[in-house]
């Protein structure tokens, strides 16, 4: 006779889709990650463990060589496929185990009651509460339009944890708020709040979406996001080229979603204009900002220590 153990009424969840590590795989799409990648991009997205996976890289026979392309062209994409010097390498790739056989055994027994416990909200109203960890605005364009073509679309809110219903997910959830809401209520990072909404998962990440009843418990940003602001920001923003973990976690940087197409993208927007993350200067100031900040409360404590002494 199977033994049915009852649930608990509160435990604590981890989202196992998106760990890094346990797979690495050494494709050059994942050169910048240290070619670790999520749980969810192998068993769920390209499931392509433990068969592999095989990628056709494009090749110019002229390009190769160092010599020009005809039609002045510096890579090769879908527009050689009819060139008589396109050709294709088929190259096969496994994603690598970074755990022992028994850990990974232990890490699905754990991840399956995950994906039970995510099905048992998915699609829900749930009660949520927690701080702000970060607000930007939302931002999308169709994948046929020009890359200055970039729209706005609320806002996105990202908290580092916080109880969904009785339970806590100690992990990323991110909420997507209006802009009239984010009018009305002038939320920022650090604010204390609980509402209900409905659980959605996308591509790995927990999302909350139709937020409804929001109650403020308690207000502490500063800086404020508004419509305009947003706008303002739209028309100033580069799109750059791969996931930069500095960009990630920068507040000038935000996600882009890319609407059409073969397939879901997401890409990095820079809200400070720079193109190039290596020429950041934004995170240099911010830097030296803290650096400043540091040295002025040190000196304070000395010429407070000092004081007493006298």
């Amino acid at each position: 006779m199977k033994l049915i153990l009852p649930r608990p009424l509160s435990q604590t969840i981890t989202n196992h889709y998106k760990r890094h590590d346990i797979f690495r795989c050494t494709h050059q799409s994942h050169t910048r990650f240290a070619y670790r990648v999520s749980v969810y991009h192998v068993l769920k997205e390209k499931e392509c463990f433990p068969g592999g996976c095989i990628y056709f890289n494009w090749r110019c026979r002229l390009l190769n060589k160092g010599r020009t392309c005809p039609k002045k062209f510096n890579h090769v994409g879908r527009k050689c496929f009819n060139c008589r010097e396109f050709y294709d390498e088929k190259e096969m790739l496994k994603p690598e185990l970074l755990v022992t056989a028994k850990e990974y055994a232990l890490f699905l027994r754990t991840m399956h009651r995950f994906e039970d416990w995510l099905e048992s909200v998915r699609g829900r109203e749930v009660e949520f509460s927690g701080t702000i960890n970060s607000l930007k605005p939302g931002f999308y364009k169709t994948a046929a339009s020009p890359q200055r073509h970039i729209a706005c679309d609320g806002f996105l809110l990202n908290f580092s944890g916080g109880h969904i219903n009785l339970d806590y997910f100690d992990d990323s959830i991110y909420v997507k708020l209006s802009s009239s809401a984010q009018h009305r209520l002038k939320l920022g990072k650090g604010d204390r709040v609980n509402f209900r909404a409905l659980v959605k998962e996308e591509r790995g990440r927990i999302v909350l979406v139709r937020v409804r009843g929001i109650d403020i418990e308690e207000k502490a940003a500063e800086e404020i996001w508004t419509e305009s602001r947003a706008q303002l920001a739209r028309r100033t923003a580069t799109i750059i080229s791969g996931h930069h973990e500095r960009c990630l976690n920068c507040d000038r940087g935000s996600l882009l979603d890319i609407i059409g197409g073969d397939k879901k993208q997401r890409m990095m927007l820079c809200l400070e204009g720079i193109r190039d993350p290596d020429y950041c200067m934004y995170s240099v100031s911010q830097l030296l900002m803290v650096d400043r900040c540091a040295k002025v409360e040190r000196e304070d404590r000395e010429r407070h220590a000092g004081s007493r002494q006298g």
